[in-house]
């Protein structure tokens, strides 16, 4: 072997190494990229739905309260609840990032009819009717919400599908 020969294998190896080190690099960088993406899309999603779980309990609390005339429990819930404007903030704020446009506009109707039926309580509590009836509507609509953000999460999670009808069966 001549040094022209060894200088070529060298120079071979070294643009080789180099070009395959570059594309390990961007290939490794672009999955780094993704897998943040991943986790933090999944973050929201998690946080929203504890949101609304959270909501629909302070909402099932009160119907309890109501239906069984325990003014405590009321109380009691009222202090502990999520402030509106803060529920919403989780719901509707990141959802621009994370969410797919059909959830988005589902979470947006959400959070402007829970503030209706929040608005329209005082006013119903006002006239002296009955105000069970709206919480109770308030609790199947964030039950729906719930559903429908947790379908996809299992799919990211690569999860079998669930139906509503799931969910309205009593357990076994």
């Amino acid at each position: 072997m001549d040094a022209f020969t060894i200088a070529t294998n060298i120079l071979t190896g070294v643009a080789t190494a180099v070009v395959v080190g570059v594309f390990g690099v961007r290939a490794a960088l672009k999955q780094f990229k993704l897998q943040r993406g991943f986790e933090r899309r999944l973050d929201w999603y998690e946080k929203t739905a504890e949101a609304i779980y959270e909501y629909g309990l302070h909402n099932a609390t009160i119907v309890f309260a109501l239906k069984n005339n325990r003014p405590d429990l009321l109380e009691e819930a009222s202090k502990n609840a999520m402030p509106l404007k803060e529920f919403q903030k989780t719901l509707i704020n990141d959802s621009l990032l994370y969410a797919e446009r059909k959830l988005y506009l589902r979470l947006k109707e959400v959070g402007t009819k829970t503030q209706e039926i929040t608005q329209n309580i005082h006013e119903v509590i006002r006239t002296g009717a009955e105000p069970t009836e709206l919480y109770e509507s308030n609790g199947r609509l964030l039950e729906e919400a719930l559903f429908e953000l947790s379908q996809p999460i299992r799919k990211m999670l690569d999860l079998k599908k669930l139906y509503l009808a799931d969910f309205e069966k009593s357990p076994p």
